[in-house]
């Protein structure tokens, strides 16, 4: 399954390149067996050959360190909004519904959340639905081209996650475009993280991010070459998920998981940045399924014999619910 080449770096999470996908049919079966085996095992995989380029993740990276790197006050400015957007300073967030464990202390970390761009004259926002509102951005003096990059970057991995889309369609032998009606506007999530470096002596329930598993659909993540993100494997073990040049790292967040029935797995996962001298940064890109849209098990994935295990759910419920607690946001 995947790229036995880099098995030894990445333990249990292998490496599959999406290059087979320009080989019509018998190359998405191919991608999409490997996909449904690290689903049903890892939950976590990485993937190569994906499209992005190089040099545009770079160019991210040094825009996620350029805004941390501003004073405070300029972040404060951003502070997260009730449409969950913006900046959340650090140890602002504490992942109080983790379906895990209830952390006791917040995530050592910060971050800025964008999310989908909406006109101001949307129903949606007009109505003030929820996570339907303005994103907030940076001033172009403080950072020239940052919105204009964010943006590139997000559609970008938009454009790979309905690759994606598509082989999770045939790893679940469901009808070509089966997913597309829920995704024609998507909930998408961009985080630019920052983790400061950690005492070697932290406490050991001090974590970068603690012990979760990802809310909706599908993760993307580019990560920097510091470390510190852990998978829990199957024998309950905690892995490192190394960076490995020019790919993401893949997962499934618990939509997908509730989707297929707990066939496709939402893996824990933690991130403790080990190195005591040096900040940790990622690039998490989250995308989930229009805020309307029904979640209830797939065709194939529950019967007689299988029932289904979770109630049908409306997204917009289900991520309001699972957000609520672990922001703490200005009503703005």
């Amino acid at each position: 399954m995947g790229d036995s080449r880099f098995r030894a770096q990445t333990g249990e999470i292998p490496v599959i390149g999406l290059s087979p996908l320009s080989n019509g049919a018998h190359g998405l079966r191919k991608i999409a067996d490997d996909v449904a085996a690290a689903c049903e095992n890892t939950g976590f995989f990485y993937v190569r050959d994906h499209g992005v380029p190089p040099a545009l993740v770079k160019r991210v990276f040094a825009a996620n360190q350029a805004f941390h790197a501003m004073p405070i006050e300029k972040k404060l400015e951003l502070q997260i909004n009730q449409f969950y957007r913006g900046y959340v300073p650090f140890a602002g967030s504490t992942l109080k519904t983790s379906s895990i464990e209830a952390a006791r202390k917040p995530n050592q970390s910060e971050q800025i959340l964008f999310r989908h761009e909406l006109p101001p004259d949307d129903p949606e926002v007009v109505a003030g639905l929820p996570l339907q509102g303005p994103n907030q951005w940076p001033n172009e003096k403080d950072l020239p081209g940052f919105r204009t990059l964010i943006s590139e970057y997000m559609a970008a991995c938009e454009g790979l996650a309905r690759q994606l889309l598509v082989v999770f369609e045939q790893a679940l032998q469901l009808p070509q475009g089966f997913f597309d009606p829920f995704f024609e506007r998507p909930t998408t999530n961009l985080k630019l993280l920052h983790y400061p470096a950690q005492p070697a002596d932290r406490p050991e329930d001090q974590y970068g991010a603690a012990p979760h598993t990802d809310f909706g659909f599908v993760t993307i993540l580019a990560q920097d070459n510091t470390g510190g993100l852990e998978v829990r494997s199957r024998q309950n073990n905690w892995i490192s998920a190394p960076v490995v040049p020019g790919t993401f790292v893949v997962n499934i967040g618990d939509v997908l998981a509730r989707w297929t029935n707990g066939r496709f797995a939402s893996t824990p996962h933690r991130v403790i940045n080990r190195a005591p001298d040096r900040s940790r940064y990622s690039v998490p890109f989250f995308m989930d399924p229009n805020m309307n849209q029904t979640i209830e098990c797939l065709p194939g994935c529950c019967g007689p014999d299988n029932p289904s295990k979770f109630e049908p759910v409306v997204y917009r419920d289900y991520i309001a619910t699972r957000l609520g607690t672990n922001f703490p946001i200005r009503k703005r």
